[in-house]
């Protein structure tokens, strides 16, 4: 099933400045340094059986039964034969204070499968060095501005083909019909609100958050509230035939609460530290979206007291 606002501003030639930059900026910016991620990542690709990828386990479940600080931590520890290695694995390079002290743990055992281990790990390091993610992404180590640079910055194609598609949809009409500085603001605020309430919900981590996703659902929902019951078109497809398929004209608020309901439901049925979708990213850029719209109602009723 596919449900998607499909709005006539697709049609229509007026160049959107700041849209378009911001587009073209991201997608710069994934490009350049595309080819040199993926190579990195291939030479990172440990598999199962690979000293590395077990030793790495190893190292994460002593640090988990000498030094559990959070609940997180302790709750994974209680549960810890019930947790694939898989899991494991993945959680041991999200977890900042592990990754902070790993050699520790690391160095308690056989030292020639450590040494096999800290070959890999130190290519680890200079991924990290290297990677445009780690370095503009917002992650427990960082400083004041990635909480604005990381909304730019995407890891695969499928994310920035989404966020970009979304993006342009929602902030082509923000420009469309509220001007240039309400879609710049929007793009300041989206990413602000996200990168905090992320960081509140579910807190920060080893792992960068990345991604406009968090301003594209400050956009969607400043929309819906501008636009009110304003009907715009919208794209459905439910099968492969003329029948179940075509537009309709609905107000956007309805994809909108669509969407709410659905990040809520997956931030509420998400554990802490779980999961790959940011859901509190996108909570935190709805309520941005809100706030902008309590804005933009009171510089409307200003402007219009000045022209009385």
């Amino acid at each position: 099933m596919i449900f998607l606002p499909f709005p006539s501003v697709f049609h229509k030639n007026e160049f959107k400045h700041v849209t378009l930059s911001v587009m073209c900026f991201c997608l710069s910016v994934f490009m350049f340094h595309f080819h040199k991620s993926q190579k990195m990542n291939s030479e990172l690709n440990f598999k199962k059986e690979s000293v590395f990828y077990k030793w790495q386990i190893r190292s994460y479940k002593i640090y988990l039964e000498e030094e559990s600080k959070t609940q997180f931590q302790k709750k994974l520890q209680e549960h810890l034969h019930q947790v694939k290695d898989g899991t494991l694995y993945n959680l041991s390079f999200k977890d900042e204070d592990f990754m902070s002290s790993v050699l520790r743990y690391a160095k308690k055992g056989d030292p020639i499968q450590f040494g096999i281990w800290n070959k890999g790990f130190q290519k680890y390091l200079e991924y990290e060095k290297n990677s445009v993610a780690h370095r503009w992404g917002l992650k427990s180590s960082s400083g004041g501005v990635q909480y604005l640079s990381y909304a730019l910055i995407h890891s695969t194609w499928i994310h920035l083909i989404f966020n970009l598609f979304f993006f342009f949809l929602f902030s082509s009409l923000i420009e469309q019909k509220l001007g240039s500085l309400m879609c710049f603001a929007s793009l300041l605020v989206g990413a602000l609100t996200a990168a905090f309430f992320y960081q509140f919900i579910s807190g920060l981590s080893h792992i960068p958050l990345v991604g406009l996703s968090g301003v594209v659902c400050t956009q969607s929902l400043l929309v819906a509230l501008v636009l009110g019951r304003e009907k715009i078109r919208h794209f459905y497809w439910l099968l492969p035939s003329q029948d179940y398929q075509g537009f309709v004209s609905l107000p956007v608020l309805y994809f909108v609460f669509l969407w709410v309901i659905s990040d809520l439901s997956g931030l509420l049925s998400t554990p802490t530290g779980w999961g790959g979708v940011a859901y509190a990213a996108h909570l935190g850029g709805f309520i941005g979206g809100f706030f902008l719209w309590i804005f933009y109602l009171l510089l409307s009723k200003s402007l219009y007291k000045e022209t009385i």
